[in-house]
């Protein structure tokens, strides 16, 4: 009898290649089974995220309802990070600022709730150096009427929360530094209609949101300029 000789021969390169595909494939699913359940909001880059359990609806926390908007930033100057979420209720919005405390767990320093249908844009501004960061809440009110309502949040030190301190019409808005001094300023647009409305300038004075003359009229200056450079004028 002839000796049983066994032969090993290479699988082939499309069945590796195969088996590395559906390994790749395996691998994001048995971590989905274990992801943090608030990993999606801001993209998970913020750390114990677990600890916003009580502080936030669990729905939202889930990934069962995305959050209506978020926004993460320096409220304080204390080197952040605080986040803005806001979601949706019965009959309007809620917006909550959370700050990391120096264990990890979160905090909630404060909670609004505002009947609006939705928010068009939010985000954090400083407007001064070194200063704390203000919070800026674009409210969408919806249906066929552009304008919305514009709503800033400054720190408050004294109870160490947030306070209203600008709301006003606006169909949107945007961050420049009109006057050229390195600090920006807030351009308030109220283009309700066909026509565009004048769009009203504002500066930071330390404690508020004003309006100077001298900042408008560097603002129509300087959109000119822009005109003429882009052959509209």
């Amino acid at each position: 009898e002839r000796p049983l000789i066994l032969r090993w021969s290479a699988p082939p390169v499309r069945a590796l290649a195969l088996a590395g595909l559906l390994a790749a494939v395996a691998v994001p699913s048995i971590r989905a089974q274990r992801h943090d359940p608030a990993e999606h909001l801001l993209g998970g880059s913020f750390r114990g995220a677990a600890s916003l359990r009580g502080l936030i609806p669990e729905r939202v926390l889930s990934g069962q309802e995305q959050p209506e908007a978020q926004a993460s930033g320096d409220f304080d100057a204390r080197g952040g990070p605080e986040i803005a979420v806001a979601w949706r209720d019965e009959d309007g919005l809620s917006l909550a600022l959370l700050r990391e405390n120096e264990g990890g767990a979160w905090k909630k320093m404060a909670q609004v709730r505002r009947e609006y249908p939705g928010i068009g844009r939010m985000e954090f501004v400083a407007f001064e150096h070194g200063a704390p960061q203000a919070l800026l809440v674009h409210w969408f009110i919806g249906g066929s009427v552009r304008m919305g309502q514009l709503e800033v949040f400054a720190y408050q030190k004294g109870n160490d929360g947030f306070e209203s301190i600008l709301a006003t019409p606006a169909s949107s808005f945007r961050i420049e530094d009109v006057d050229e001094d390195r600090v920006p300023e807030l351009i308030v647009n109220r283009d309700g209609g066909e026509v565009p409305g004048v769009p009203e300038v504002l500066k930071w004075d330390g404690y508020r949101l004003v309006a100077p003359m001298h900042n408008l009229s560097r603002f129509f200056e300087r959109t000119a300029k822009r005109f003429v450079a882009d052959g509209d004028a």
